[in-house]
C-alpha cells in the first residue's frame, strides 16, 4: 500500500527517525455511513460536501458517487493496529505506540494555555475519536 511504501522509504532514508502521526481512529456511530439505509458499514468512509455558499454540510452516507463530481470529501479512519504492524515490518521490527489525543496532550501540550476560564480544555475533552502513533522515545 501507499502507507507501507511511505514508511519503508522513511525508515530507509532516516534510520534514526522519530515519527508522530495523528488521524481519526473511528467515526461516531451516529455518523457511521449506512449505505442504502442498512447497518453501519465497517471501515467505510465518511463522504461529505459543503454547500456552494458554505456553512452547510451534506452527508452522502458513505456513497462517494452520490454527490456532485469532484465536490465531496472522502475521509477514512485509520486502523492504528494495522499501522503499527506496517511500521514494525517497514522498520525491521521497531515498535510504536498508539496513544489517545488526551494522553498525548497531557504529555506535550501547554494545557494552561488551552484551558478555558470554566476549566474546560478542548485538547483533553474533544477529539476523542482521534489518536497519535508515536515512535522513538515516546513510542517504542
Amino acid at each position: 500500500t501507499g502507507c507501507h511504501l511511505l514508511l519503508t522509504r522513511l525508515c530507509d532514508a532516516f534510520p534514526e527517525h522519530q515519527l508522530t502521526l495523528a488521524d481519526f481512529r473511528y467515526w461516531s456511530p451516529e455518523g457511521a455511513p449506512r449505505p442504502s439505509g442498512g447497518p453501519p458499514a465497517v471501515n467505510a468512509p465518511v463522504v461529505q460536501s459543503q454547500s456552494e455558499t458554505g456553512g452547510e454540510t451534506r452527508d452522502w452516507n458513505g456513497d462517494y458517487l452520490a454527490g456532485p463530481f469532484g465536490e465531496a470529501d472522502v475521509m477514512f479512519a485509520t486502523s492504528f493496529e494495522a499501522l503499527g504492524k506496517l511500521y514494525a515490518h517497514a522498520s525491521g521490527g521497531r515498535s510504536g505506540a498508539t496513544v489517545s489525543t488526551a494522553d498525548f496532550m497531557q504529555r506535550h501540550a501547554r494545557l494552561e494555555a488551552t484551558t478555558t476560564a470554566s476549566g474546560y480544555n478542548p485538547l483533553l475533552k474533544d477529539f476523542v475519536n482521534q489518536a497519535f502513533f508515536v515512535t522513538g522515545e515516546d513510542g517504542g
